[in-house]
């Protein structure tokens, strides 16, 4: 059996991995990816996607990003503080979704630590921009998907099950993660 590698962090069999594991591998994906896709709700139940960058995973299962302390987001998480992001890395196949409960925080110090100078784009006075906040994601839990082989085996593989009019037999590593 081949194993999957995130980051230098080896993927072991599902029934092997303690719950320390798995979120160190989750982790790991998140890192790897940064971008993601942001579900929110807004007061009338409808879901708004928007790409956001991740600037830090906390290993207590929290996610941090820049974020505009005013307009739609803001007022979306007050609302409702259900979110849902999901990270999707193509190259490798591998695919994580987050959900968790989100905050918009104040907080300069946490500003300057997480602070990079892409960041002046959208926030051009610096970790002190009055628009600037911090969006604060606890996670509650989070699904991972990760290929069990590499691109070459995967394509064979769908390409004999294409030909043969079967079921590709290897789907790849399904897991739930609970915080």
């Amino acid at each position: 059996m081949n194993e999957a590698v995130i980051e230098g962090v080896p993927l072991a069999e599902p029934d092997e991995r303690t719950e320390q594991q798995q979120r160190k591998e989750l982790y790991a994906r998140i890192n790897k990816t940064k971008t993601c896709l942001l579900m929110t709700h807004d007061a009338v139940g409808g879901m708004h996607v928007r790409p956001m960058h991740t600037q830090q995973v906390e290993a207590a299962g929290i996610v941090w990003m820049f974020m505009s302390a005013r307009g739609r987001l803001a007022e979306e998480i007050a609302a409702n503080p259900d979110v849902l992001l999901t990270y999707g890395h193509p190259s490798d196949g591998a695919y994580a979704a987050v959900r968790g409960q989100a905050i918009a925080v104040h907080d300069i110090e946490k500003a300057r630590e997480l602070w990079t100078a892409v960041a002046g784009a959208w926030f051009p006075v610096g970790p002190e921009d009055p628009n600037l906040a911090l969006l604060r994601v606890t996670m509650s839990w989070a699904e991972a998907w990760e290929p069990t082989h590499g691109k070459v085996l995967q394509f064979l593989e769908i390409a004999a099950a294409a030909l043969t009019k079967s079921v590709p037999q290897e789907d790849g590593t399904y897991r739930r993660i609970d915080f």
